[in-house]
């Protein structure tokens, strides 16, 4: 059995997703990714214009570690507070503030952060909560270095 991979020696079978699909919005990725029936393979930038690159089946995965714990700060109120999903997790880390002024500046230093790029890539969903209800939700997508 010939295990090469380059394209000189191009085979049946030897693909590694039956099916690519693309998509243009954080939100479409997202969903995607969630279903657990793609792989997000990278992005490609054209004119400013971002196209994410999806496989499918997905590639068998370990476990997967649930993300960033919870912070109650002195004073918080439950209320208030900011969620960060991803999509490889069922609960969100969450951060309860003692304000809507602190939640509502917290959300925008989350979204900030997350962003920012730091030699990886990663898809968020950042909620901020007011007295128990959504509002504002914003996806945060970091596509470096994975770019195609």
């Amino acid at each position: 059995m010939n295990t090469s991979r380059s394209y000189g020696d191009k085979q049946l079978g030897q693909q590694l997703y039956r099916v690519i699909e693309f998509c243009n919005s954080g939100e479409a990725l997202w969903h995607k990714i969630r279903s657990g029936q793609y792989d997000w393979l990278g992005v490609k930038e054209t004119k400013g214009r971002e196209t994410f690159v999806l496989g499918r089946p997905p590639r068998p995965k370990g476990v997967f570690a649930s993300g960033f714990g919870t912070v109650v700060r002195p004073g918080a109120d439950e209320r208030y507070r900011v969620e960060v999903f991803v999509p490889t997790a069922d609960e969100p880390s969450a951060t309860h503030c003692t304000s809507e002024a602190d939640a509502r500046q917290e959300f925008d230093d989350k979204v900030a952060a997350l962003a920012r790029r730091d030699g990886s890539s990663g898809l968020f969903r950042v909620r901020l909560v007011l007295n128990g209800t959504v509002a504002k939700e914003e996806f945060v997508v970091r596509t470096e270095p994975n770019v195609i």
